[in-house]
């Protein structure tokens, strides 16, 4: 994608590549949920996503060093606000050498699925599992479409949430707050280490609480987080120890909306869906409208 300078081209390939990705990320929870059941899949899903948090984590480290400190991130001029105007990462940084090491390691986990996929590894994992897959049948869409809403609602505002918050605090710490490139890269590494760490977390505490039990700690945790940061908006340390726990509380609520579901319903076929849907339109409008908005 940093080699591509027509506009269309770039959002043709976007748009393939999260297509492409949101069939892998379905199909892949589908497989646990049937194979491991709504109680046993908890802690693995919570496993799935975690391994998301890690690159996400480590992937504005792996930007930073080619990052060169001659190319301000933000220039001289003001906008009709009286903000510093962002010009973007300049001219003379090598972005393309992170795409083309992330671009080897995707090229390696392709071959391994591949491969995994000839030695039929579903089948084998089925095998070893008979006694906590679901067997359940689908529930009609009639009979779940009143749920099926409020799930949807409830994804577009937890994604919505991560994405605006994630896209925009570089940026906001760059030029909002005044801070150095690397120091605000350094901001979004934490929020993704706190994001990690409760995705991590969750591997172990999914065994001992309810799904319910663990949204409604995610959500006080982004509450409160989100009520100090914008009454500090510009504190330095409130930035770090929000960025850490916003990261933290609303890193779980994604799989825990999906066992809590399971636990309701069969949601291991056609209705994971519903997810995507809620995760689609989040991803999609959010990252405009919150941009807009600040």
């Amino acid at each position: 994608m940093p080699i591509l300078t027509d506009l269309w081209l770039l959002i043709i390939i976007v748009t393939i590549t999260g297509i492409i990705a949101g069939y892998i990320d379905a199909a892949i929870q589908c497989i646990m949920l049937k194979v491991w059941g709504s109680k046993k899949s908890a802690s693995i899903l919570q496993l799935h996503h975690f391994t998301f948090s890690i690159g996400a984590f480590l992937a504005p480290l792996l930007v930073s060093p080619f990052y060169s400190g001659d190319d301000d991130i933000c220039s001289d001029s003001t906008d009709d606000n009286n903000e510093p105007v962002c010009l973007g990462i300049g001219d003379n940084n090598s972005i393309l050498t992170p795409f083309l090491i992330s671009s080897a390691f995707i090229a390696s986990v392709f071959i391994l699925m591949i491969w995994l996929y000839f030695v039929d590894i579903t089948e084998k994992i089925k095998e070893d599992n008979q006694e906590s897959a679901d067997e359940r049948e689908e529930d009609s869409f009639r009979d779940l479409w009143q749920y099926f809403i409020p799930v949807i609602l409830f994804y577009f505002c937890i994604v919505s949430g991560e994405n605006v918050y994630q896209s925009n605090i570089f940026s906001y710490a760059a030029c909002k707050v005044g801070w150095e490139s690397g120091k605000a890269s350094i901001l979004n590494s934490i929020f993704w280490a706190g994001f990690g760490i409760g995705r991590g977390s969750g591997i172990f505490f999914s065994r001992f609480l309810r799904p319910s039990t663990y949204i409604i700690i995610d959500l006080i945790f982004c509450a409160a987080t989100a009520t100090f940061l914008s009454i500090y908006p510009t504190n330095e340390i409130m930035l770090w120890i929000g960025s850490f726990t916003y990261g933290l509380g609303i890193a779980t609520l994604y799989s825990c909306g999906i066992s809590y579901s399971h636990e309701l319903t069969n949601v291991s076929g056609k209705w994971i869906v519903t997810f995507g849907i809620g995760n689609a339109i989040g991803a999609m409008s959010m990252p405009i409208l919150g941009t807009g908005i600040g």
